[in-house]
């Protein structure tokens, strides 16, 4: 969880858990639906648009950490989150 109280993921995670999820390091992808990303930018890229996003793609500990409800929505998933548990689940 960030500062600005946003959770966010491992990219490489999302793609282990969802099948059909692409990855290729700045892109995510997901029938249709794509999200391209730069490290340290707040604009994406979906489906041709530019997008603004809460927080930037970030590198820490080599791994690429991306906004996960952000990046859940604009490839068409649900997102809910249990506030007393502190619990994430996206739904396809």
């Amino acid at each position: 969880v960030s500062a600005q109280s946003e959770t966010q993921v491992y990219y490489g995670f999302m793609g282990k858990e969802i099948t059909d999820l692409d990855y290729d390091g700045t892109t995510i992808s997901y029938g249709e639906n794509s999200v391209v990303f730069q490290l340290g930018s707040k604009t994406a890229i979906v489906i041709g648009r530019e997008v603004p996003m809460t927080l930037p793609a970030q590198l820490i500990n080599d791994k690429t950490l991306v906004p996960l409800r952000f990046i859940s929505e604009q490839l068409g998933f649900t997102v809910t989150y249990d506030q007393q548990n502190h619990i994430a689940e996206v739904t396809i």
